[in-house]
């Protein structure tokens, strides 16, 4: 044991070696219900779907983790320390998927008046996984100044074999006046996820497309200066494989192709972010501004705006000395991009085989918080330029965005 600030009030006991074993067990459903038919063509041709679908997911998850932690800490007056972090983690997975559509739905002949129906014999897919992880994290931190960490995730045996994620970071603090600087970097090699490579249900199916590997590199460098309000960052990345969901092809416009979606890869994407953070205080006004900018050469595919905005100005104080509250107001934009559709059936998000933008407008939001001791309260109206313009909005095609509305919400501790 280490005894960190001896005789201060901020004396703290740590330990130089711990271990650790987790376990968890976690079950998913993830569902597809219809119980009409589908008037407005809102799913895609399918002559054998009835009007009743259950189309459902199950995914049961074991998971093991061994951890073993040692840290090595200086006694000098620069509270040196290193610290080496080892795990290994087992994962188990059953999946299972089935379209669960039969003759006994129809047994009440006033919910289903139409004559007794049963698709062909419903599809089932059942698969067992597992993954053996090896983590491991090694860290130096010289007093406040410098924080530098390396972690490694690789997957040694399993479904998953040769998936990785390497990761550098260093935080080098030069004073409250000049701020602080966070130097990144990441390499990451990982499979598709399950629902790219196997489904079964009434409007996707695919299975075992044997995809390749996802490879992204990223570095990053980011500033910060709390005295003065400012944070920055700037990313890139590249990526390989990048892996996502389209439309069919469907230059005659075949409505029986229409809606119907296919995973697919992307060989090679760049991409630079910028994002730019800056808080104005006068007395007991805040003004809160963020700004992103974002570059690819895959603009279409990535389904990214070049620009988006969030700002939000509001006024604290302080009610009778006993209510603490905040009143403001949030707007945000962003510049049109190729908006992405959505596959009810599925539920995944698609890019359209003909794309469209849609026009954008600023967002405002009108909200008030209030905390009492342990209290905390929030009523806001979103939307709030519904009222004069814009009349509604889109961010996903076919789907309009909520109308003009009120939330509110409330946090009790019942205990410090």
């Amino acid at each position: 044991m280490d005894t960190i600030d001896k005789g201060k009030p901020t004396m703290e006991i740590r330990p130089t070696n711990s271990m650790a074993h987790n376990t968890r067990i976690r079950r998913q459903t993830y569902s597809f219900f219809k119980n009409m038919d589908d008037q407005n063509a809102a799913l895609p041709y399918n002559n054998r779907a009835l009007a009743l679908n259950n189309d459902k997911t199950l995914i049961t998850n074991v998971s093991n983790e061994f951890e073993y932690n040692f840290f090595l800490r200086g006694k000098s007056v620069f509270k040196n320390e290193a610290k080496l972090n080892l795990a290994f983690q087992h994962d188990m997975n059953w999946v299972e998927q089935n379209q669960l559509d039969s003759m006994r739905y129809y047994n009440n002949t006033s919910a289903y008046p139409q004559p007794l129906k049963k698709l062909p014999d419903s599809t089932t897919f059942d698969r067992f996984y597992q993954n053996g992880i090896v983590k491991g994290e090694l860290g130096y931190k010289f007093s406040d100044r410098l924080d530098f960490s390396l972690k490694a995730n690789q997957i040694l045996f399993g479904h998953n074999f040769g998936d990785f994620l390497y990761e550098a970071k260093a935080d080098i603090s030069m004073g409250d006046k000049i701020g602080k600087v966070t130097l990144s970097a990441y390499s990451q090699n990982k499979s598709p996820e399950m629902v790219f490579e196997n489904l079964n249900y009434t409007y996707g199916k695919w299975n075992d497309l044997d995809l390749k590997k996802t490879k992204i590199q990223n570095l990053g460098f980011q500033y910060a200066n709390p005295m003065l309000g400012f944070h920055g960052k700037v990313e890139y990345f590249l990526m390989n494989n990048y892996t996502y969901f389209e439309e069919l092809s469907n230059p005659q416009n075949d409505p029986k192709k229409d809606k119907w979606i296919v995973p697919a890869q992307l060989d090679k994407a760049n991409l630079l972010k910028v994002t730019v953070g800056q808080k104005f205080k006068l007395n007991h006004f805040t003004f809160d501004n963020l700004v992103v900018y974002q570059k690819t050469d895959q603009q279409n595919t990535l389904a990214v705006p070049e620009l988006y905005t969030w700002h939000s100005l509001y006024y604290s104080n302080l009610f009778y000395k006993v209510i603490d509250y905040s009143i403001g107001l949030d707007a945000k934009f962003n510049t049109p991009y190729a908006n992405p559709n959505y596959s009810i059936g599925t539920g995944q998000f698609y890019n359209a085989y003909k794309q469209i933008e849609f026009s954008t407008y600023p967002i405002m939001d009108l909200w008030i918080t209030a905390n009492i001791q342990r209290v905390n309260m929030f009523l806001s109206y979103n939307f709030l330029n519904q009222n004069f313009y814009p009349h509604g909005y889109y961010t996903v095609r076919r789907y309009p965005m909520n109308s003009a509305n009120f939330r509110f919400g409330i946090s009790w501790k019942f205990y410090d």
